[in-house]
């Protein structure tokens, strides 16, 4: 695999997983929202955070399936591991 390819894909993943930790308006009123409503308001609605982790997942799979595993390699979603991997 080209250095550029691999790198560009690295940093695809390190882009998604700093909006997920970006602080922004939105994050603040749903986690004001979430406080407010004593917690239940996450189990009607996914926040950002996980909506985030979900589009990285898609994101690796999508690049394991299109261009990473007919060369041999596949990447692990991190999350599978506790973002220790």
């Amino acid at each position: 695999i080209d250095r550029d390819e691999f790198i560009g894909i690295l940093r695809g993943i390190n882009d998604i997983f700093a909006d997920a930790e970006a602080l922004s308006y939105k994050a603040f009123m749903e986690n004001c929202c979430a406080c407010l409503t004593g917690y239940l308001l996450l189990f009607c609605m996914p926040t950002h955070y996980e909506k985030c982790v979900k589009r990285a997942a898609e994101y690796i799979t999508e690049k394991n399936l299109n261009d990473l595993n007919r060369r041999g390699i596949f990447i692990i979603d991190p999350m599978e591991k506790g973002l220790r991997c």
